[in-house]
């Protein structure tokens, strides 16, 4: 039996990253028992990366039951997604990393937030030394895209390989919604501006200034009170307020019946730590062509011109074109949505994903099936 301890985070928040360690714990196999040290940081999506006194109170507790773990189950294999380009995780890592991961035989490190090797070169000698210590040398390293950043030749992992994220089929029964006007585009992700949300605005100013009949539904919560009051300054400047709908957060089903809903899924993310959106995933579910930015690992979502458009970052006369072409070729949505649905079966399944890891599990703890 390989028993594997899966360090992270479950719900709440419930943003990409958190919603796959929960994926993975729901998994089921004969031959591997899955462990699980909760981590507890952040409770809302604006409270990931930054810093606050209690999270520093949780670590002690956490080092604790990782150790205590190790002893009482005799786990082979510590599992952890290392923090992206940001430094206030860094040195979570540093903390938990260190004083943890040398009791387990094996490490594999899974990149959900991609960069995070880049900021070894810009790190002064002792916390150099001390990345090394943490990062270096993991016996498996998985990213989610060939598109992806290479964290894992960055760390000098032993091995790297690519498995893309799998997500279970909400869309099944899904009845085709209707493409008369106005055409409904839907954003859903943290709302700040590396996810491109005011690019999309400017680009909700070129579809009114054509005349197109649209509405967008921007779903999430703002990074902050500042940055939401920037956005509806944003809105009433470019005199789009019948056509913009902040959602804020929703539960589960509502998220599903807007998906349900939306005609068009647009994108332009530039995320500093972006690597596989699920929202694509998701979207592609819902037979929803999908307008995104060539960012991290979005082109291996997108086949251009058969299931959506990519777009350079921050160009929002692009994006405003290409939903433009969208509106005005309803027949266009319709195809390109039931391709991206098509993808999404063949490439992106929860059962394919599934798959995936269990064998690298195996691979790891040396009883490759």
């Amino acid at each position: 039996m390989v028993k594997v301890l899966v360090v992270g985070q479950t719900p709440p928040p419930f943003g990409g990253q958190i919603m796959m360690t929960k994926m993975l714990l729901d998994a089921s196999y004969e031959d591997i028992r899955l462990f699980h040290a909760p981590m507890s940081f952040s409770r809302e999506m604006d409270e990931i990366g930054k810093f606050r006194f209690k999270k520093i109170l949780k670590l002690f507790p956490l080092v604790l039951n990782i150790i205590y773990q190790r002893f009482r189950y005799g786990i082979d294999i510590l599992y952890y997604t290392p923090a992206g380009p940001d430094l206030l995780p860094m040195y979570r890592d540093f903390a938990i990393l260190l004083s943890t991961r040398w009791l387990f035989p094996k490490c594999v490190f899974h990149f959900h937030s991609g960069g995070g090797s880049t900021n070894y070169h810009r790190l002064g000698e002792l916390s150099r030394f001390l990345f090394r210590r943490t990062y270096f040398h993991v016996d498996s390293a998985i990213r989610l895209s060939e598109f992806s950043p290479r964290d894992g030749e960055g760390y000098r992992a032993r091995s790297n390989i690519i498995i893309p994220n799998g997500t279970p089929d909400f869309a099944k029964g899904f009845i085709r919604r209707s493409t008369t006007p106005p055409v409904k585009i839907l954003f859903v992700g943290i709302v700040r501006e590396s996810k491109g949300i005011l690019t999309l605005l400017e680009a909700a100013n070129c579809l009114a200034k054509k005349n197109l009949e649209y509405e967008i539904r921007i779903v999430g919560k703002c990074e902050s009170p500042m940055f939401e009051q920037c956005v509806k300054n944003k809105i009433q400047e470019l005199h789009i307020e019948d056509h913009i709908h902040l959602c804020g957060v929703v539960s589960h089903e509502e998220k599903m019946e807007l998906y349900r809903e939306s005609n068009i899924f647009c994108f332009p993310t530039f995320f500093e730590s972006e690597s596989l959106p699920m929202v694509l995933m998701e979207a592609m579910q819902f037979s929803m062509p999908i307008v995104a930015t060539r960012w991290r690992g979005i082109p291996s979502l997108i086949e251009e011109e058969v299931n959506g458009f990519m777009v350079p970052i921050q160009d929002s006369i692009a994006i405003g074109n290409k939903l433009a072409f969208l509106i005005n070729n309803p027949e266009k949505i319709q195809q390109m949505g039931e391709r991206g649905r098509q993808l999404f079966l063949e490439k992106y399944s929860i059962n394919k994903y599934y798959g995936s890891m269990g064998h690298l599990f195996r691979q790891v703890a040396g009883e490759s099936s």
